[in-house]
């Protein structure tokens, strides 16, 4: 977490520093702009005002009366100047004391905009205009100071840098506690990931990664212990069975004992449990042939892949029959859990194998759900025994031969996935035909 946290701190900083940045540039080129624009704008008025009070003879000579203009231009240094003059005299604000412009004077009706410094080292923006009166050309400057405005602009760009800067923070701080707050789930995920995989954390990989998003390993590993342990059953089961059928075998000669001619009841139960044992026995070996080929693969399954494997084992199971299998099913993965699919297939598969005479059709259909329907070519079941099954809750004793070979184990993955069970007559073949439809797992 602390890692997906930090790039995504980085990216978010870099984002908002960068667009920030520009907004600053942008506000601190246009604030003196629009600001100089202003006073610009005002010490064209005051020019106008100037030109109002002003008296130019025909010889050149000026005249004007100051203390009709703005007071700010008597104040000595006050900022705020204005500079007349024609080609015989020039004169000055009060404002400006013994400090001298040394402007020409324009030869042309014109006018100028342009910075120059003023007394006490003023940074001052000048409007420059000429005008004819009376026949002279007269040019007057009326110019203002820039220092203040310009510390005031830099004392503002701080501030805006400093805001910048904790607005950008602030971000940060709100996005890693969001992360945080998010992801959390994903961390506790990992930890009970960890748990129900009963791994020492001090072995595990990356265990002290913090990051959320790299539970792949905790996940890859949990369903490899899965599956090792789903193997480690099945062969378990397979070696428990091999195992029984000796001792059963042998129970079976000793069942025909002639010491039992006498007692045809005891040997009647003997041979009737020994072989209920053994059916059960052949069962499990069948059902761990069945539901413990292919990959190992837990998070999908292939329909066309695993059923053609699931073909050859049942052919191979019931090699005394010429079955013909017909497979039609989609050749993409469904998100169904394998091993869940495999048993509930392997079961009615093996079940309808059992009973055809030659023919056994598989088809799967993966639209909004999956739909699964295997019939067969045999007798078929009766409506009442259908009827009778369905009624029994599909509870129907696994030690009984016929339809209801493995229908328990099929109920419990059916109602597991919310799905429905249906049985009826097939159609094409004139055997039994068993419908399952699976809900759609939502991711």
């Amino acid at each position: 977490m602390k890692r997906l946290a930090k790039k995504m701190n980085i990216s978010l900083g870099s984002v908002l520093l960068v667009g920030l940045a520009l907004l600053w540039v942008l506000r601190t080129i246009a604030m003196p702009y629009i600001i100089e624009k202003q006073m610009v704008t005002r010490l064209s008025h005051d020019f106008d005002g100037i030109l109002t009070h002003l008296v130019v003879s025909n010889t050149g000579d000026i005249s004007i009366d100051s203390h009709v203009i703005t007071p700010m231009y008597l104040q000595l240094n006050s900022g705020y100047y204005y500079s007349i003059a024609t080609y015989k005299k020039i004169v000055n604000s009060p404002s400006l004391g013994q400090f001298s412009f040394e402007l020409e004077p324009f030869t042309t009706i014109t006018s100028d905009i342009f910075y120059m410094q003023g007394p006490e080292l003023q940074s001052l923006i000048a409007f420059k205009k000429s005008v004819l009166l009376n026949g002279v050309l007269v040019t007057v400057t009326t110019s203002e100071d820039l220092t203040q405005v310009k510390q005031d602009v830099r004392d503002l760009s701080l501030v805006m840098l400093l805001i910048s800067v904790l607005i950008t923070l602030f971000a940060l701080l709100v996005q890693s506690y969001l992360i945080h707050r998010a992801l959390s789930p994903f961390l506790n995920l990992k930890w009970r990931l960890i748990s129900l995989a009963a791994i020492d954390p001090k072995t595990t990989t990356n265990i002290n990664d913090d990051d959320p998003l790299l539970l792949s390993n905790e996940i890859q590993s949990l369903l490899q212990i899965i599956d090792r342990r789903l193997n480690q059953s099945r062969t378990s089961i397979g070696n428990l069975a091999h195992a029984i059928k000796t001792p059963l075998a042998i129970m079976y000669r000793l069942a025909d004992a002639s010491e039992l001619d006498a007692h045809p009841d005891i040997r009647a139960q003997f041979q009737k449990h020994t072989s209920d044992i053994l059916n059960l026995v052949e069962r499990e070996l069948k059902r761990a042939r069945i539901a413990g080929m292919g990959g190992k693969d837990l998070l999908g399954f292939n329909p066309q892949v695993e059923l053609q494997t699931l073909s050859k084992v049942l052919k191979t199971l019931y090699r005394d029959k010429s079955l013909t299998i017909t497979i039609s099913a989609p050749d993409t993965l469904v998100h169904y859990d394998r091993q869940d699919i495999l048993e509930l297939i392997g079961n009615l598969a093996d079940n309808a194998s059992k009973w055809a005479q030659e023919r056994v059709n598989i088809t799967i259909n993966s639209h909004n759900g999956l739909e699964i329907t295997i019939e067969d070519d045999g007798p078929g079941c009766s409506t009442e025994i259908i009827g009778e099954l369905i009624a029994r809750g599909l509870r129907a004793s696994e030690t009984k031969e016929g339809h209801g070979l493995g229908l328990a184990i099929v109920n419990d993955i059916v109602e597991f996935y919310s799905g429905k069970l249906r049985f009826d007559k097939s159609e094409t073949l004139g055997g039994l035909r068993v419908i399952v439809y699976l809900s759609a797992i939502k991711n």
